[in-house]
């Protein structure tokens, strides 16, 4: 194949040039153990037991098509539409149903449905976090939070984990030497 008509690859010149136009918070981004995590999922020889990941060859095609047909039927414009920001109202009625359920009495209007907990992690931190707060999560933790935590510029400290969860004598050493330091942690 011709090389005529490809536009060449940029250069460290190029992008060295370019940098100045970033934002200063992605000096301190690194590649999200998330990402490099999910680009293994690609090699044939990979079976992956992450968390939405399932194994869509368990999936019955016959039901799939099925329910699909459905949608297609009763819905297909809406079904190809971006939903509310906040989630779907049936969605948000069925979650509060099932709160209720467990005792726990709060309104539709209440209640904010994500597409997944990587996106909650990014709504805390963008309304909660300031550049240099301080995060304390259990080690090892959820491989998308700590690049999320660092893409807000907080300071991330780790505090290992027991069969019982967080080892809280090692927590108590944290806060120790943070309040030393006359620091505070913003989130546990």
């Amino acid at each position: 194949m011709s090389s005529r008509g490809r536009r060449p690859r940029s250069t460290a010149r190029d992008i060295e040039r370019y940098a100045a136009l970033f934002a200063e918070r992605t000096k301190v981004m690194k590649s999200s153990a998330m990402r490099d995590l999910m680009a293994l999922t690609e090699r044939d020889d990979v079976i992956s037991l992450a968390g939405g990941m399932p194994d869509t060859s368990t999936f019955p095609p016959d039901s799939y098509a099925s329910l699909m047909g459905t949608v297609a039927a009763q819905s297909c414009a809406r079904a190809l539409q971006y939903g509310p920001t906040e989630g779907l109202a049936s969605v948000k009625r069925c979650i509060a149903d099932v709160m209720a359920a467990e005792g726990m009495l709060i309104e539709p209007d209440e209640v904010l449905v994500t597409t997944g907990g990587q996106q909650v992690i990014d709504l805390a931190c963008k309304t909660l976090l300031d550049p240099g707060d301080i995060v304390i999560t259990e080690a090892p933790t959820y491989p998308g939070a700590v690049p999320t935590f660092c893409a807000y510029q907080a300071d991330v400290v780790q505090v290992t984990m027991d069969r019982d969860g967080m080892r809280t004598d090692e927590l108590e050493q944290t806060l120790t030497r943070l309040e030393a330091a006359g620091r505070r942690p913003k989130f546990i």
